[in-house]
């Protein structure tokens, strides 16, 4: 049924080589099959980042969303403070080198703000360009779930998120 309403507005030309296509029918089609790959019960998985680097965040925009989660972003850790108080997230990523605000002076916030409230903690993965023994201290001291060394690739990236959600990685 679906192959008939696909060629239903489909006429090829073979000594022209011409196609004249129905376009708003083909749109339709695509419009169905692809609320049809997407449409899910389960609720998207909801992730907030605060990164600092315009280029590295816009990278993130791009990705995240593209392997079905939903994702907010801002450079601002007070903002992030903000979002996570009036919204739920199911997952932090969250730059060290925030300005301002810091990332491990935000993860120390968040997780203040969840014992405060009987919150279960969320999964914070902090992302930064200079690992070492030290802030891996630090990092465990303000809670952070995980930590990742830049550059990462989005496959390290997505494994990362998929493990700390109980995810399967495809």
């Amino acid at each position: 049924m679906l192959a008939e309403a696909a060629t239903d507005g489909l006429e090829l030309a073979t000594d022209q080589t011409m196609f004249a296509v129905d376009v708003s029918r083909l749109a339709k089609l695509s419009l169905l099959l692809r609320t049809m790959s997407t449409t899910s019960d389960e609720p998207k998985i909801r992730i907030l980042l605060a990164q600092e680097d315009p280029l590295c965040r816009r990278s993130l925009e791009e990705d995240i969303p593209r392997w079905g989660f939903e994702l907010k972003s801002t450079s601002d850790g007070d903002v992030v403070i903000r979002h996570f108080a009036e919204q739920r997230y199911d997952l932090l990523l969250i730059d060290i080198d925030l300005p301002i605000i810091g990332g491990l002076e935000l993860t120390k916030e968040i997780r203040a703000y969840e014992d405060e409230n009987g919150f279960k903690p969320h999964p914070i993965v902090a992302l930064s360009r200079d690992v070492n023994a030290e802030l891996l201290a630090e990092c465990e001291e303000a809670r952070v779930t995980e930590v990742l060394s830049k550059p990462y690739s989005p496959h390290e990236l997505r494994r990362c998120i998929c493990f700390l959600l109980g995810r399967p990685h495809k």
